[in-house]
C-alpha cells in the first residue's frame, strides 16, 4: 500500500531517478501511448516572472500521467489527492503540501481527486519555450506542445 506524505516528509521529491526507476517510468509511458484509451495531456498554466518559471498542471480525478524528467531543482506544491511513484516507491499526498524537488527526477501520478501540481524554479529564460528547455530535456513531451489542448487552456 502507499505511504502518506506529510509536509515534514519530503523524501519522495528528493529522490533522483535511477536506471531502474527510469526504466519503469519509461515503460509506463510507452504503455500509455500504446493503450487503446484516449491519451490526454494535462492542461498547463505557466509564466515567467522575476527570474522564476512557474508551471501549474491540473490532473482531473482518475487520470494517470507520467511526467517528463525534470533536470533543475524546484519547489513543488501539490493540492489534491494523488498517488505518486518514481517507478520504485509509491506515496499518497492529500490536501496541500510543499516540497523541495531535486534535479533529475521523474514522477508517475494517479489523481484520486482533482489535483494541482505547481513547480517553481529559477530561470534565465526570456521566453516560455526557453524556460521549458531549461526545465527538461524532454520539452517536446510537455503538454504545451499539444497545440489543440493548450489552445483550450489558453481560452480560460
Amino acid at each position: 500500500m502507499s505511504e502518506e506524505i506529510e509536509s515534514s516528509n519530503t523524501s519522495f521529491f528528493t529522490m533522483q531517478a535511477t536506471g531502474e526507476s527510469e526504466r519503469i517510468c519509461s515503460r509506463v509511458y510507452e504503455y500509455l501511448l500504446e493503450s487503446p484509451y484516449k491519451f490526454s495531456t494535462p492542461p498547463v498554466n505557466h509564466f515567467l516572472h522575476g527570474g522564476i518559471y512557474t508551471r501549474t498542471l491540473f490532473l482531473p480525478k482518475g487520470i494517470l500521467a507520467v511526467g517528463a524528467r525534470i533536470k533543475v531543482p524546484t519547489t513543488v506544491i501539490l493540492h489534491g489527492d494523488v498517488l505518486l511513484s518514481n517507478g520504485i516507491n509509491v506515496v499518497r499526498s492529500t490536501g496541500f503540501s510543499t516540497f523541495k524537488g531535486v534535479p533529475n527526477r521523474r514522477c508517475i501520478a494517479y489523481a484520486l481527486e482533482n489535483t494541482y501540481f505547481t513547480t517553481h524554479n529559477v530561470s534565465n529564460a526570456k521566453t516560455l519555450e526557453e524556460a521549458e528547455k531549461e526545465f527538461t530535456d524532454e520539452w517536446q513531451l510537455l503538454s504545451t506542445y499539444n497545440k489543440e489542448e493548450q489552445e483550450e487552456v489558453n481560452k480560460t
